[in-house]
């Protein structure tokens, strides 16, 4: 099995699984069908950011129209410098498929993963390769360089 293979398998697993745990037996008739993608038949395309160098391309796997969830695949060539930054509409992971980066202080490779939550600055991340990645979001993401602050960061505690 490939990287991207595992890579794939591992995302619908967690998929299947936290579906399982939050779906009754039988679906709301307006669940949507499950979704295919062929990766190789989707074209690299430039992932233009606002305040983001430019060189990052993505495919784009799936985004939800309800509430715009969504997957990629993403390229950063060696060198790419992604800026710190955070979110406060949704929270997101990366799984790296290929490649190493830097993420903050954290040097990783293959098979490693990072979550950002929503309201939490993240990065700066840096390729120390060619870098494929398989990124996840559970809405749409907002982008806001730098930390939040104070008032906007999201604690985890209740209040």
């Amino acid at each position: 099995m490939t990287k991207k293979m595992h890579a794939m398998a591992v995302f619908v697993a967690l998929c299947s699984v936290a579906a399982f745990a939050v779906t009754a037996a039988e679906p709301p008739a307006d669940v949507p069908a499950p979704v295919h993608v062929d990766t190789s038949a989707v074209e690299w395309e430039p992932a233009t950011t606002p305040n983001f160098p430019e060189g990052r391309f993505r495919k784009l796997l799936h985004r939800n129209p309800a509430n715009g969830a969504g997957a990629a695949l993403a390229r950063h060539p060696k060198g790419y410098l992604e800026p710190l930054h955070y979110h406060t509409t949704a929270n997101h992971g990366i799984y790296i498929l290929e490649g190493r980066l830097r993420y903050g202080d954290v040097e990783a490779g293959p098979g490693e993963f990072f979550y950002a939550p929503a309201g939490h600055a993240h990065g700066p991340i840096e390729a120390l390769e060619d870098v494929e990645l398989l990124i996840w979001t559970d809405g749409p993401l907002d982008l806001h360089l730098g930390d939040p602050a104070p008032a906007e960061e999201t604690t985890g505690q209740a209040g």
